[in-house]
Order: structure tokens, then sequence, then C-alpha cells
């Protein structure tokens, strides 16, 4: 199916029943064609009883959400976000547009890309609204999901983090700074050892060696004498 011509005046859009706004509002959504999208919300005529029928559709609504979005007007994407009911199938994307946009404007705020811990603890300021959201299991879910992002980002530009990194991300992710030091010394060790493997591919001669090499080098730099 093509995309459809959204190229009407607003009478013409008066024609279309809320139904086939809709229709058209989910196809143009799912193919990410927020130029079309924002064209025909444009051509809308500004009727308050107009925008009410609108708003009774969630697909115009998702729609509407991706547009304000891009066009970066937060506090109208928050507002749909948080006063109107959406279905499942709607939340990932929802979750993700509240998150980004409330990242988007910490970073102004702060003048930088935001780190994983930061981005961490604006979740943690702006919680996700539970008109988009299924229950105390998603949280869990979404909680695990972005502890581990944040423990991931950081071991890439810091796989041996310090005393203060440790509680740092402690106070942050809500674990233990000993769930976050096992989980480095985890990591690090099957990195280790899956570049043993990779080594051992090409000179299998040295392959015991190598590893036994990588796993003593591990066992040192998780000692108590050598934390960084």
């Amino acid at each position: 199916m093509g995309h459809p011509d959204v190229r009407m005046s607003g009478k013409e859009m008066l024609l279309l029943t809320p139904n086939i706004l809709a229709s058209i509002c989910e196809i143009l959504d799912q193919t990410e064609d927020t130029a079309r999208m924002r064209n025909l919300f444009n051509a809308l005529p500004d009727y308050p009883y107009v925008k009410y029928v609108l708003d009774q559709h969630e697909e115009i609504l998702s729609a509407r959400a991706t547009v304000l979005f891009h066009d970066a007007k937060f506090k109208e994407l928050y507002r749909i976000l948080e006063m109107h009911h959406f279905s499942a199938k709607y939340h990932p994307k929802l979750q993700n547009l509240w998150l980004d946009a409330h990242y988007k404007e910490a970073e102004v705020v702060k003048g930088q890309p935001l780190c994983a811990v930061s981005k961490y603890r604006v979740r943690k300021k702006y919680p996700l609204p539970y008109t988009i959201w299924d229950g105390e299991a998603q949280t869990t879910r979404l909680f695990q999901k972005n502890t581990l992002s944040v423990l991931k980002d950081f071991y890439q530009s810091d796989p041996y983090p310090n005393l203060n990194k440790i509680k740092d991300l402690a106070r942050a992710t809500r674990l233990s700074p000993i769930q976050i030091r096992t989980w480095f010394k985890n990591r690090r060790q099957r990195d280790r050892i899956a570049a043993a493997a990779a080594v051992s591919s090409s000179s299998p001669s040295s392959s015991t060696s190598s590893l036994h090499n990588h796993l003593n080098d591990e066992h040192n730099s998780s000692s108590p004498n050598s934390e960084h």
C-alpha cells in the first residue's frame, strides 16, 4: 500500500471520517514518515470539536507525539502522553519518546551529551507515566534493562572503575558496591576468554598459555591491592 496523499485543504479534511484519518496516521507512523504526518496535522482545521474527536483515536495521538518530538515541542508531547491512555502495542515507542525527550532537555541544560549515569538519573527523575506502561512487572523489566545499559555503557569507557566510581554506580543503579564490582569482574573475564579464544583460532599452539595468562591477569587486577 502506498503513502496516502495528505495534500488536502481543511475543508477537504472535514470530509474524512476520524477512522480514516486514524488509518492514515497509523500508516505514516509505521513508516516513520514524519514530514507527511506534519503536513497532515497542519492541514486539519483548528476547531475545538475536531481536536476533541481526533483525540479519541490513539493512532492519531501516537502520530502527533512523533511529530511533536521531532519538532522539539516537548511540553505538548508530555501532555499527550500523560493525559491519554494507550494500548500496550504503543508503549515501547511512546516510552522511548518520553525518555529521549527528557534526555534532550537535560543535554541542553548540561551543554553536553549525557553519560550513562546521567541518563539513568534522568529516568529516575522522570518515571514513565502510568498511561504508557503495563504495571510493576514492566517496571521491573525496564529497571533491569536500564541498569544493565548503565553498566555496559560505563564499561566501554572504563572497565576498571575505582572505588569512588563504583560507589557512584551503586547509587545510580541501586545495586551494592559488591554487585557492581562482581559484574565488572565477570564482564572483564568474559571479554578476556573471548579474546583468548580469538587468539587460539589463529594460533592453536598458544591457546592454553594465553587463556591462563588472561585469567591470571584478571585475578591480579581484582585483588584489593590493585584497586584503581
